[in-house]
C-alpha cells in the first residue's frame, strides 16, 4: 500500500507496508541521496549566472535518479505505484530546480537574461498539477515559483510585492480547478503575508471566496492577515515601535519625530548594498546639516555586531538605533519592509513624506523629496 508522505529535505518516505518493505525503505534513502551528490554543482557561487551549466547539472541529477530508479525497481520488483510516484517526484524536482533557482538570482534576473536553452526547457515542462498533487509539497512550490518568477510579470527588486501576489492569486483562481486553486492560493498568500505583504482589497475578497474558512490552516492565516490589516490601519503602531540606542536604552519611534524632518536609513551591518550607499548618504548629511536629521535604524539581530558596524562606518552614535524585532517589528510590518536598504522620510510635524525614498546615490530624486520635507516644515 502506497501512502506518499511529506518530503523532508532530500528524502521522500513512501510508508510502504508489505513484502520486501525493508528493501523499499532502502530504496527511499538511496534514490534521493544518490541524486544529491550533484547538489554542490548547482550552488549560486559555482554557477555565476551560467544558466546553461545549471540546466546541465539539473538534467544530470534527473538522469542519475531515473537510472537508479530503473535499476533498483528491476532488481527488487518494486510495485508500479511506487515507481510511478517516484518518477513524478523526480520530474518535479527537476522542474523545481530550474524555476526555483531564479529566485536566488532575483537581483539580476530578467527573462531576457535566460539562455534560449534554459527558457525552452522551462517551456517544455507541463506545469499542470498531476495525480499526486495533494501529497507533493515539492509540486506545490514548483508551480508557485513558476507563476511568480516566470509566467507572470515579476519585479526583480523584490521577491514579495503586492502586484506579484495579486497577479498570482487572480491567475490561480482562473486557471486551476477549485481544490487545487484553494491550496495554491493559500500557500501563495501565506508566503507573502509572512513577509508582510497583503493583497489589494478586491483580491483579498477573491481569496476568501476561494478557500475553506473552516480549515484550521486558513483560520490561522486569516488571523495573520487581520492582524496585519489592523497594524496598517493605525499609524500608532509605528509611533510606538520600540528602539534601542547605543547605550542600550529603550525609546519609542515617536521620540524621533516632530522637531525637524527625519530621513530614516533602514540598514544592517551585514547588508552590503546598505553600506555601499553610505558615501552618498554622507554627502547629503553635510548638505542638510542642522536642517534634516539623518537616523540610521538597524535591522541587525546581534547588538554587538550592530554597535561594531556603527563604529566601523563612523555613524553618528546619537542618531543610531536598533529596531526591536527587526523585520518582524510593527514598523517593518506597517511599511512592509522585507528588504534593505530602505529609506523613510518624515516632515517636521512627524507626517510621512515617503515610505520608499530613492536611494542616496540617486541624489537628484532624493533631494526633491528632502526639499519637499523642508517646505512642509516652513508651513
Amino acid at each position: 500500500m502506497l501512502k506518499p508522505g511529506m518530503p523532508s529535505g532530500w528524502s521522500v518516505r513512501y510508508h510502504y507496508k508489505g513484502p520486501k518493505q525493508y528493501e523499499h525503505a532502502l530504496f527511499d534513502t538511496l534514490t534521493w541521496l544518490h541524486g544529491s551528490l550533484h547538489l554542490v554543482l548547482t550552488t549560486i557561487k559555482t554557477t555565476h549566472y551560467d544558466f546553461d551549466k545549471l540546466l546541465d547539472t539539473a538534467d544530470l541529477i534527473r538522469q542519475d535518479r531515473l537510472r537508479f530508479l530503473h535499476d533498483y525497481s528491476m532488481q527488487y520488483n518494486l510495485p508500479d505505484d511506487i515507481v510511478d510516484y517516484a518518477k513524478a517526484q523526480i520530474s518535479w524536482h527537476y522542474a523545481s530546480t530550474l524555476i526555483g533557482s531564479l529566485r536566488f538570482y532575483q537581483s539580476g534576473y530578467t527573462k531576457s537574461s535566460l539562455s534560449k536553452r534554459y527558457s525552452d526547457s522551462i517551456e517544455a515542462i507541463s506545469w499542470q498539477p498531476d495525480q499526486y498533487f495533494f501529497s507533493s509539497p515539492l509540486q506545490h512550490s514548483a508551480i508557485l515559483n513558476y507563476l511568480h518568477f516566470y509566467k507572470l510579470p515579476f519585479k526583480a527588486d523584490s521577491a514579495f510585492n503586492r502586484d506579484g501576489l495579486d497577479n498570482s492569486i487572480a491567475y490561480i483562481q482562473e486557471n486551476f480547478e477549485r481544490d487545487v486553486a484553494a491550496l495554491l492560493a493559500s500557500q501563495q498568500m501565506a508566503i507573502h503575508v509572512n513577509n508582510g505583504v497583503l493583497p489589494s482589497e478586491n483580491v483579498l475578497k477573491m481569496y476568501r471566496q476561494m478557500v475553506d474558512s473552516n480549515s484550521l490552516y486558513v483560520k490561522g492565516l486569516n488571523k495573520r492577515i487581520d492582524d496585519l490589516l489592523a497594524i496598517r490601519s493605525d499609524f500608532g503602531y509605528v509611533l510606538r515601535q520600540i528602539l534601542i540606542d547605543t547605550a542600550t536604552n529603550k525609546l519609542v519611534f515617536e521620540n524621533l519625530l516632530g522637531k525637524q524632518p527625519v530621513l530614516v536609513d533602514c540598514w544592517a551591518s551585514w547588508c552590503k548594498p546598505c553600506i555601499d550607499q553610505f558615501p552618498s548618504l554622507h554627502k547629503l548629511q553635510v548638505k542638510y546639516a542642522n536642517r534634516i536629521r539623518f537616523v540610521s535604524l538597524s535591522f541587525d539581530t546581534d547588538i554587538a555586531k550592530w554597535k561594531a558596524g556603527v563604529a566601523k562606518h563612523e555613524l553618528s552614535v546619537a542618531d543610531a538605533f536598533l529596531a526591536s524585532n527587526n523585520f518582524r517589528s510593527d514598523l517593518a510590518n506597517y511599511f512592509s519592509i522585507r528588504s534593505i536598504p530602505r529609506y523613510l522620510l518624515f516632515d517636521a510635524q512627524g507626517k510621512l513624506v515617503s515610505a520608499d525614498c530613492p536611494f542616496p546615490n540617486q541624489e537628484k530624486l532624493l533631494v526633491e523629496l528632502l526639499e519637499k520635507s523642508l517646505l512642509g516644515s516652513a508651513q
